[in-house]
């Protein structure tokens, strides 16, 4: 019953932790908005590890948590193997910690595709592992 639970919360946080990077994105908080998706990314990878695995991994990097799944489950090989969407992850990655570590912002030309890539192509990647 917990494991339920906590699979519903998680996946209902991915969902609008996306919706909230593009509420503020449209609100020009850029910051925000980068934090949002990679937490949006964050929650759907655990959501993913606690459906397999019955277990969350604890970090917060989106490659750590790509690596975990992908010894439960091949397909996240292609986020991974393929440098497109491997440098989209990593971009993800470092726009949300930029704030606490550089001057460099990220700006809607840069954090809109990084959207677009979430929902075309890394849930429907994420969201397609299934357990065996």
């Amino acid at each position: 019953m917990e494991v339920e639970t906590n699979l519903k919360e998680l996946e209902q946080h991915s969902e609008l932790y996306l919706l909230q990077a593009q509420r503020l994105v449209d609100e020009g908080k850029m910051i925000l908005a980068a934090v949002a998706l990679h937490k949006h990314c964050e929650s759907l990878l655990k959501f993913k590890a606690l459906q397999l695995t019955g277990t969350v991994p604890e970090t917060h990097s989106l490659k750590i948590l790509l690596r975990y799944l992908e010894k439960h489950n091949t397909m996240v090989r292609q986020l991974l193997s393929n440098k497109n969407y491997f440098l989209r992850l990593n971009r993800i990655e470092v726009a949300q910690s930029l704030p606490k570590f550089s001057s460099v912002r990220y700006n809607k030309d840069v954090l809109l595709p990084l959207i677009d890539f979430t929902r075309e192509i890394f849930d429907n990647l994420v969201g397609g592992i299934s357990p065996p």
